[in-house]
């Protein structure tokens, strides 16, 4: 019962942050579409606080539906509706819509029932998350990519039997023995390059084959006792762009010729920054980093910080004890508008009033339209989720004290569990 009721909460506390993110967007649309319109309802469109509702409650507003088509909230019953009365173009349902992974294979056949005309290109569903390998192998007569498959699906998918026969009849092997030195299977391996399911185990096995060695190093779960053996003179320097990359094993290496501009605005690494603030970090790149906080700047003046940098991705400007000089600095550098702030993952809805200043074009006083262009874009998710967590801490507090306070009252207190200390006339008068 509870679990349901947490479960509902959530859903209203998301839909209600989703609702009060787009009354912003009503409220202002004349600012909004006053300046860089097209720019700004091209960024409102995909935006992931867009739902569908606010689409249709609203037709009037200048919808982009190629860039709709990417948002992270369409349903079957809208993206039906809305094909069905022509507003996606049969190029933007083939080319944008089968890349947003709301498009599921159970959606994608009720379009294609609903819709057989079309005629569906399964290339671009190749890119598309959704597609798994378990239905791909259930339809492997589609017209894949199989080339934009290597790169996403576990490789050891290409090595099954039924796999391999689809590649050699139709495709670019030309035997059905994979591992053979001979065969043309360079187009593969260019695209294991970039599969992050690739080990170093399979790596090694496969040394001879002809990989793109820097895509190896960026995107593969390569180890780095694998890459020791790799003859690359910038292997590391490649290294430091794989996500999969442990900063405990930078730290221990620290003189490996690293890019250490890319590992400086990396989250992972912002401990071992503030461990080891001397080490060659670059803190141009280290004020990109989200996690840096008013604190640690403050015991960090001394390094050359990059401020605007620092107020379009840190929460300094947000922090509450932060001192007026911030304040000045942030002034300074945004005398005639700028998406220094609204573009911040922290800005928040609240922090327009005071961020949304006046500015003189010419003759004229208008609003910052750049906080706007910011705005549009910013889908504020950290905003967002401490949005959706206090919503949902009130709901539920007002729910135990509403509800489950009144059914623990009745639950302690009911006559049943008191009789044993009541005689028969009590009883029956509090019954």
């Amino acid at each position: 019962m509870y679990k349901n009721i947490i479960k509902n909460v959530e859903k209203e506390s998301i839909k209600e942050w989703h609702d009060k993110w787009f009354n912003v967007i009503l409220e202002n649309r004349m600012i909004i579409s006053s300046y860089a319109s097209s720019i700004n309802w091209q960024s409102i469109s995909k935006n992931a606080n867009l739902l569908p509702e606010h689409i249709e409650q609203h037709p009037e507003l200048p919808w982009y539906w190629n860039f709709i088509a990417s948002n992270p909230n369409l349903t079957f019953d809208f993206i039906n509706h809305f094909i069905s009365i022509g507003k996606f173009s049969k190029k933007t349902i083939i080319e944008k819509l089968a890349l947003n992974p709301v498009i599921t294979p159970t959606i994608l056949e009720k379009l294609i029932e609903k819709y057989p005309s079309i005629k569906w290109e399964y290339s671009y569903f190749s890119k598309n998350t959704s597609f798994t390998e378990d239905w791909i192998r259930s339809h492997l007569d589609y017209n894949w990519d199989w080339e934009q498959l290597a790169t996403r699906l576990h490789y050891s998918f290409f090595f099954s039997k039924n796999v391999v026969k689809i590649l050699v009849d139709n495709y670019k092997l030309l035997s059905d023995d994979i591992c053979d030195e001979d065969i043309d299977d360079d187009w593969l391996f260019q695209s294991f390059s970039l599969n992050p399911t690739v080990t170093s185990e399979f790596i090694e096995k496969n040394m001879h084959k002809k990989w793109n060695w820097d895509n190896v190093l960026m995107y593969t779960s390569i180890s780095p006792e694998c890459i020791e053996k790799i003859d690359k003179y910038d292997k590391w320097k490649l290294y430091s762009f794989n996500p999969k990359i442990n900063p405990l094993f930078v730290i221990n290496n620290i003189n490996y010729n690293w890019k250490w501009w890319y590992l400086s605005k990396k989250s992972e690494m912002y401990e071992w920054i503030k461990k080891f603030p001397d080490y060659p970090w670059e803190w141009d790149y280290v004020s990109s980093n989200p996690l840096v906080t008013y604190d640690f700047l403050m015991t960090h003046l001394n390094k050359r910080w990059n401020w605007k940098k620092l107020f379009k991705y840190t929460s300094i400007m947000f922090d509450e004890t932060k001192s007026i000089f911030l304040e000045l600095i942030y002034n300074d550098l945004s005398l005639y508008g700028d998406t220094l702030l609204s573009s911040n993952p922290y800005f928040s809805i609240n922090h327009i009033e005071k961020y949304n200043k006046k500015i003189k074009i010419g003759n004229q006083q208008l609003y910052d339209v750049c906080l706007w262009m910011g705005f549009c874009n910013n889908e504020m998710n950290f905003s967002k989720d401490i949005f959706i967590e206090n919503r949902m801490k009130d709901i539920v507090f007002d729910y135990i004290r509403n509800v489950v306070h009144h059914e623990l009252i009745a639950y302690v207190y009911h006559p049943d569990r008191l009789k044993c200390i009541m005689d028969d006339e009590q009883y029956q008068r509090w019954k």
